[in-house]
């Protein structure tokens, strides 16, 4: 018992630094190197200062209101008790990167397994969804596996009307950081209904309710988008999408390997150093699951946790590229795969794993860590010179303009 007890002390120490690291590392950088944020940084400010006196971003932009997704991080970084949307942008982030991987290790230990593979979600903190800036999916990451924790994962789901409401509330959240994550989580639910048998009618009306707020914000943000759009509407564009394009792009699709942590280096090096990691998290699942260890306190985990990882196999698979004003849609998927496979790993691995096994999960995350403080360091170097007075040169006359597309 006293050695459990260091091992759970260990462990805490070892989770707790890894996530002070990450979290000094994005509140520390002055440039975090994601491609989409400067853009995001623009809306924000834009929100904080509209009104402000001095500036004429009222004669060119309105801050639209009312029940819209994808809007929490405009609304976080807008917030008045920041200095600035930078400074948010930072605590935005340092937060995405304290609450990922938290949320893997409360589903693993919510299914009795082995904490130390919670240390596998490090690997994925700086994820295709981060490195392109998609800021609002990125921290609907974490609200995701917070749902599947409570709701999907836990025997109870949504079958009292008590965990019906929290469960509607928590989905309404998803929809405000991201609409794309919040219909993904009710695909989640819907899977999670099929394998319980009696549960499943308990919960069936459960579900029904705790999903009806966030469909009918969906639907009519969705039709107000319509309203303003005169293209292919969604579904010709789909019918001809399945028809005439699908199996063309799933060549592409074969890089889900490689779709996170390529960003670290260009080229093939970029992708090795991907797959490595995309090899650390999912090896341990799959030899756990083919080692048929069995242990009888413990749900079977590769039913368990089934709903996520078909639900992000089957979004990464069939999902377009985009939509009419909606694009990158598949690429975000990769990630819930990886987390399915880590949570997985963490729920069949028996309660103590030896000395090595826990080094070799304490220095994958270490090295990834150190690969992206260098990448993010080496960023702000190059970049040392991208400040104020760069983008306001002395010749009032001159104009600047830029759209990042590089990630190199």
């Amino acid at each position: 018992m006293r050695r459990t007890r260091e091992d759970q002390r260990l462990f805490l120490a070892v989770f707790g630094v890894l996530i002070a690291l990450h979290a000094a590392l994005m509140l520390s950088s002055r440039l975090l190197p994601f491609i989409d944020i400067p853009e995001h940084l623009a809306a924000a400010t834009i929100a904080r200062d509209i009104d402000e006196p001095g500036n004429r971003f009222a004669e060119y932009y309105t801050v639209e209101t009312g029940l819209r997704p994808n809007t929490l991080h405009l609304a976080f970084c807008a917030l008045p008790v920041f200095p600035s949307a930078e400074e948010a942008n930072r605590v935005f982030f340092a937060l995405y990167a304290a609450l990922l991987p938290l949320s893997v290790l409360l589903v693993i230990r919510g299914l009795g397994g082995n904490p130390w593979f919670s240390l596998l979600s490090f690997l994925l903190v700086y994820n295709y969804s981060v490195t392109w800036g998609f800021a609002g999916f990125a921290f609907a990451i974490p609200l995701v596996l917070f749902f599947c924790r409570f709701f999907v994962f836990d025997a109870r789901g949504l079958g009292t009307p008590a965990r019906a409401a929290l469960g509607a509330a928590l989905l309404v959240a998803i929809y405000f950081a991201h609409v794309l994550a919040a219909l993904f989580t009710l695909l989640i639910v819907l899977f999670a209904l099929f394998p319980g048998g009696a549960r499943s009618a308990r919960n069936l009306l459960g579900s029904a309710a705790a999903s009806l707020p966030a469909v009918v914000m969906t639907a009519l943000w969705w039709r107000g988008q319509s309203h303003a759009y005169a293209g292919t509407g969604l579904v010709p564009f789909l019918s001809e999408y399945y028809r005439d394009t699908f199996l063309r792009t799933l060549g592409p699709r074969k890089y889900v390997a490689v779709s996170d942590n390529f960003h670290l280096f260009g080229g093939t090096a970029g992708y090795a150093v991907a797959l490595l990691f995309t090899v650390a998290i999912a090896s341990p699942a799959l030899i756990l699951l083919f080692a048929k260890r069995k242990r009888p306190a413990l749900r079977d985990a590769s039913v368990v946790t089934l709903p996520l990882l078909l639900a992000s196999a089957l979004c990464f698979l069939f999902l377009p590229n985009g939509i009419p004003q909606q694009w990158i849609l598949y690429e975000r998927f990769s990630v819930f795969i990886l987390l399915a496979l880590a949570i997985a790993a963490g729920a069949l691995a028996p309660s103590r794993i030896s000395l090595f096994g826990r080094s070799a999960l304490v220095g994958l995350a270490l090295l990834h860590f150190a690969l992206w403080a260098h990448y993010t360091i080496a960023f702000n170097r190059e970049n040392a010179g991208f400040d104020r007075a760069f983008l306001r040169p002395d010749a009032a006359e001159r104009t600047l303009a830029g759209l990042i597309e590089d990630y190199t």
